[in-house]
């Protein structure tokens, strides 16, 4: 089952924030705990959706490409990929104090991120966001050639961009260096 198959199946509870504050209540134990593993990342992966996504749109606020929340979610969807960025996230979404040790750690880590191609870590600084989709991002033109087959399905169909996307992504379709945020 697939993350939006849960969100229909489930929506009784996937639209109350009751249930986004126990996911990231067990996330946070488990984190803490040393479990850090595909689990906890699909378990972060929900509550972006239910945090960013669905709760926004019940409340009203726009939550179509290019808006705010949505921005914010692709962002932490990235960042989420690196260690650094899952502890940012949990403590941002935590509403206690007990993840301040471990952010306060990942202040002194690099900024990191993950190349959607080779599926490597780089320099967050270095790395290329397609402005197609404001999501993917490469370490290189090559890579994003190789991933396009992969990726032009989705950039089409989520894609923020008013432009077709190019095929395969040139160089003129990556916006600035990935992001570059201030700590959370």
């Amino acid at each position: 089952m697939d993350i939006r198959e849960f969100l229909d199946n489930n929506r009784c509870f996937t639209s109350d924030t009751a249930f986004a504050t126990f996911i990231i209540a067990h996330v946070t134990s488990d984190y803490l705990k040393g479990k850090d593993d595909d689990i906890l990342q699909d378990r972060l992966i929900l509550l972006l959706h239910i945090r960013y996504k669905v709760i926004p749109r019940l409340e009203g606020k726009d939550v179509s490409a290019g808006s705010e929340c949505t921005r914010n979610f692709y962002k932490y969807m990235r960042d989420i990929l690196t260690n650094r960025g899952r502890i940012n996230c949990i403590a941002r979404e935590i509403p206690c104090d007990c993840m301040e040790e471990k952010r306060i750690e990942a202040k002194l880590m690099e900024k990191v991120a993950w190349c959607f191609c080779c599926k490597k870590e780089f320099l967050k600084e270095k790395l290329l966001r397609c402005l197609g989709c404001n999501c993917v991002q490469y370490c290189s033109k090559d890579c994003s050639i190789t991933d396009w087959a992969t990726h032009k399905e989705y950039c089409r169909k989520f894609g923020v961009s008013s432009t077709p996307t190019p095929e395969p992504l040139s160089s003129s379709s990556f916006g600035e260096p990935s992001d570059l945020d201030v700590d959370v």
